[in-house]
Order: C-alpha cells, then structure tokens, then sequence
C-alpha cells in the first residue's frame, strides 16, 4: 500500500518502512510513528476545529485526517500480529480516498 498517495512525507516515516522492509517490528520504530499518528491527528482535530468557525478548510481536514490514518496504519503494521495486519488495513482504508486502488493493492 502506498504511503505516498495521503501527502505523508518520507521523511516522517522512513524508519519505520525501512524496518517493515526489513521485517523488524521493533518497538521503538512503533513508539516513533504512533507519536507521529497522535501528533497528526492532532492537528487534523485542530484544522477541522478551524473550520467549524469558517476559518479553515475542509480540504485541508481531510488531507491531515489522511495523513494521520497513514502514520497509524504504519503503526499497527509495526506491531507484526494478525490483529494489527486487520487494524493497519482499516487505517489504510480511510487514509486514502481510491478505493478501487486500496482493493486492487490489498487483493492483487
């Protein structure tokens, strides 16, 4: 699945996918992106708080909710068990905004 279409910097996150290319499910690449996810998530509740007073943008919401998904699905990827496979995917899924892409990704 492609991190790249949801805006998330490589850089952010470049650890974290080197150690899921790697199969290394440490925690403190977690630690590192799910602070990352919490951050995020933060500022995506601040830009919709924006624009529930008219001054921000709802696009601008949706792209950091995006980003935010992105960072946790990498989170539970991290955690290498079947319930973080099923939590990462979940993530994925509201992180990107083709859908038909996600299934062709995740099926083959």
């Amino acid at each position: 699945m492609r991190v790249s279409c949801t805006q998330l910097s490589a850089t952010e996150i470049s650890g974290c996918i080197d150690a899921l290319r790697r199969r290394v499910f440490s925690a403190a690449a977690r630690s590192e992106v799910d602070q990352l996810a919490e951050q995020l998530d933060a500022q995506a509740w601040d830009v919709q708080h924006a624009a529930d007073r008219g001054c921000g943008d709802a696009t601008e919401y949706l792209a950091a909710f995006r980003k935010a998904r992105a960072s946790a699905a990498v989170g539970f990827t991290l955690s290498g068990t079947l319930a973080g496979a099923r939590e990462s995917l979940f993530e994925a899924f509201h992180a990107v905004d083709d859908r038909a892409a996600f299934l062709s990704a995740v099926i083959g």
